[in-house]
């Protein structure tokens, strides 16, 4: 244009006024990727400006070519850097699960690798949902003084990711005591539907998406850890108690072969004196005085009742056994308790 004054260009408030202007594309194939402009040429501009110019427009086009090829080089070069450290993270970590074996050692080890990880961050976690950052295991740099309203916030991001079960991530929390605004990401550790922890990261800078996706990853395979050696505390219980119940089982097995043996010897005595007096009386009854055939009588009598006792006993074993036993408690006068001692 070489009357700017009469078009609706328009200028910004305070910009220099325009007497003429030059507006060139540059283009790459048919898509303008810049464009740039010439002002205030005495006499204006015509098609032998643009010709003379078109050279310098073809340059341009290549040089920024040139640059958002490098660019996008950087930025792929950048991502893959990225995907590799978090990739070995989440390696290192995967071998952290599987090697530890105390559930405070694994928390530890994968906090500082974490921390290692991701440099200006400082992270805790908890394998009790229900635990604050100050009732957790902490690993990196954190301020250096307490902010009630830093860590209710966090907490309340961690409530949120409990009840909700979903990540929050670069949620920007100020810190009043520094000019510093960390951003928090609070991961909940969920396996097999159930919370067994929280991991948090505050991170200086904004966590990229590369990296939260890698961290959901790192989160969930936390969680199946601490899963893990929950259930195998679990298991080192129940294996102990069976043990101990087998220990018992056997003392019992023993206990009842013992009374076995004891029993039928304690058996076998009155049905040796009912045997012994039941043949006397068979063969010598008749030359037997009445007064000896009586003796074998009440030895015979006395035997039963042995048995009888004995027998009962044995009952009474068997209905404690199966638990048929009742205890029946009441108060006897401590007089009548003398009288019966």
């Amino acid at each position: 244009s070489s009357d700017v004054c009469s078009s609706d260009l328009g200028l910004p408030p305070g910009h220099p006024p325009l007497n003429a202007f030059l507006g060139l594309p540059i283009m790459q194939g048919a898509q303008q990727i810049g464009s740039i402009g010439i002002a205030n040429r005495p006499g204006g501009y015509d098609q032998s400006v643009i010709d003379l110019l078109r050279p310098l427009m073809s340059t341009c086009g290549a040089i920024f070519r040139s640059l958002r090829i490098e660019r996008e080089r950087e930025l792929a070069n950048a991502k893959l850097e990225e995907n590799e450290k978090i990739s070995s993270l989440a390696a290192r970590v995967a071998t952290t699960l599987v090697t530890e074996s105390s559930l405070s050692g694994m928390l530890t080890t994968c906090l500082k690798q974490i921390q290692d990880g991701l440099p200006e961050t400082f992270v805790w976690t908890s394998a009790n949902p229900g635990a604050g950052m100050n009732q957790s295991l902490t690993f990196g740099d954190t301020p250096h003084e307490t902010s009630i309203d830093w860590l209710k916030a966090s907490e309340e991001l961690a409530e949120s990711a409990i009840r909700e079960g979903i990540y929050h991530e670069n949620h920007e929390v100020p810190f009043p005591a520094s000019s510093i605004a960390y951003r928090i990401s609070v991961y909940p550790l969920i396996a097999h539907q159930t919370a067994t922890g929280l991991l948090w990261i505050a991170s200086r800078k904004l966590l990229t998406p590369g990296v939260c996706r890698g961290m959901r990853g790192i989160a969930d395979a936390i969680a199946r850890g601490i899963q893990r050696l929950q259930d195998e505390e679990t298991l080192r219980k129940q294996s102990a108690e069976l043990a101990q119940l087998n220990i018992e089982l056997k003392e019992l097995a023993d206990l009842k072969d013992r009374f076995v043996a004891v029993t039928s010897h304690e058996f076998r005595t009155p049905l040796t004196v009912i045997l012994s007096s039941t043949e006397l009386l068979e063969r010598y009854g008749t030359s037997l005085t009445e007064d000896k055939k009586r003796q074998h009588s009440i030895k015979i009598r006395k035997s039963i009742q042995q048995l009888q006792q004995m027998l009962e006993e044995v009952l009474i074993l068997g209905r404690v056994e199966s638990g048929k036993w009742q205890l029946q408690l009441q108060r006897i006068p401590l007089e009548i308790g003398r009288a019966h001692v």
